[in-house]
């Protein structure tokens, strides 16, 4: 199976993940590890972009303290479902096995880990500072 670009990227950003949580008190557990903080990773870069991207500031981060529903689902209830449905995706297209024999050749893989920690720690702190503003801001 020929991988496209992006699929390639993917492979590798799981396989820094999972090369960092391979050692230490996760590494019985590393697959799933990397498979939480991409999800998690994903889901608060989806938020932040929604915050600067609607129009609607006040109500567009409402769903994540709100007890009403969007469309039906409280948010609480649809962070396990949607973790799911995604592990499931991601283990369909790049499984355990295929991360632990994938050796990237002339990558300099320990710089490449320190820059997706460095844009983990950024998203974070942006993540926080948008509902830290909104909380300041809209409520």
């Amino acid at each position: 199976m020929k991988l496209s670009v992006s699929n390639v990227f993917m492979k590798y950003i799981i396989f820094l993940f999972y090369n960092y949580y391979k050692e230490g008190s996760t590494k019985y557990f590393p697959y799933v590890k990397t498979l939480y903080v991409l999800y998690t990773l994903l889901l608060f870069n989806l938020i932040s972009l929604n915050f600067f991207v609607s129009s609607d500031k006040k109500n567009s981060l409402e769903f994540l303290w709100s007890n009403e529903s969007v469309m039906g689902w409280n948010f609480p209830l649809m962070y396990p479902l949607t973790y799911i449905i995604f592990s499931f995706i991601l283990t369909l297209m790049f499984p355990e096995r295929c991360i632990k024999t994938y050796n990237p050749v002339g990558k300099n893989v320990r710089l490449h880990g320190w820059l997706l920690f460095t844009y983990l720690v950024v998203s974070y702190i942006l993540f926080f500072y948008i509902l830290l503003l909104f909380k300041i801001h809209y409520k």
